[in-house]
């Protein structure tokens, strides 16, 4: 649910205003040309070009980022975490890059290290995605686990954005797992207004309402989830326990 970089959100130069005369460096459109061909798939020919941009402009704040995701994906963590860091060192509040890091971190299981990657995010002025930060943060305590500090988290992203619709379903499934079936159920109805509805929600939405006993509820999601989705795990898992 987390990777180490999300490349369509990765920061990178903002195009030049209409009439402007400034025009892109050589290293910025090597970068983005890297970025590029990361996202095809061509890691090498990305390689060749994050690096000649690094050597055009080795305070390009991005091109670092790239190449910090790059070596990640070839597994060459060592070197993609150094990248980061000098990424950092240039631009402490540059929330993407935080976010990110923390992200990697994460998926490294340098839990309480990334969550403070996160928070960091999510405390620089202006930052857009906070609840995005946020949500990564509960997701890397739930696998700690750590449900309250993931819960606390899932809680803030919410508050900034109440159609976080990951956000509810995370917060629902958590309700459940502690058999707050009202708090689960209230989580689900609001999701249901910002979200359509999505395997997981729906089985979730099944044993909810089941425990709670509201047995003709529990039938009408059951068969929705087998209409809409009935290749999928979920629907596979209806002859299971509700409990389960």
């Amino acid at each position: 649910m987390i990777v180490s970089c999300m490349l369509a959100a990765c920061s990178s130069a903002p195009p030049p205003l209409p009439g402007s005369e400034e025009k892109p460096s050589s290293a910025s459109i090597n970068a983005q040309l890297g970025l590029s061909y990361m996202k095809a798939g061509n890691l090498e020919v990305a390689e060749v070009k994050l690096l000649r941009a690094l050597a055009q402009d080795p305070e390009l704040v991005e091109t670092y980022q790239y190449l910090a995701e790059l070596y990640s994906q070839k597994g060459m963590y060592t070197e993609a975490e150094d990248y980061y860091r000098q990424a950092l060192r240039r631009a402490p509040q540059d929330a993407s890059a935080l976010n990110n890091y923390g992200a990697f971190l994460c998926g490294r299981g340098r839990y309480q290290e990334a969550e403070r990657q996160f928070l960091k995010a999510v405390d620089v002025p202006g930052y857009r995605q906070r609840d995005e930060a946020l949500e990564n943060a509960a997701l890397c305590m739930m696998r700690v686990p750590d449900a309250a500090r993931a819960e606390q988290h899932l809680r803030q992203a919410v508050s900034l954005n109440p159609r976080r619709g990951r956000s509810l379903l995370l917060l629902a499934q958590l309700s459940f797992d502690h058999g707050d079936l009202p708090a689960a159920q209230s989580y689900l109805n609001s999701l249901g207004k910002v979200a359509a509805p999505s395997p997981e929600s729906l089985w979730l939405g099944v044993r909810v309402a089941s425990r709670l006993g509201e047995t003709k509820q529990a039938r009408e999601l059951a068969e929705q989830l087998k209409q809409q989705f009935p290749e999928s795990a979920e629907s596979k898992r209806l002859g299971m326990s509700p409990r389960q």
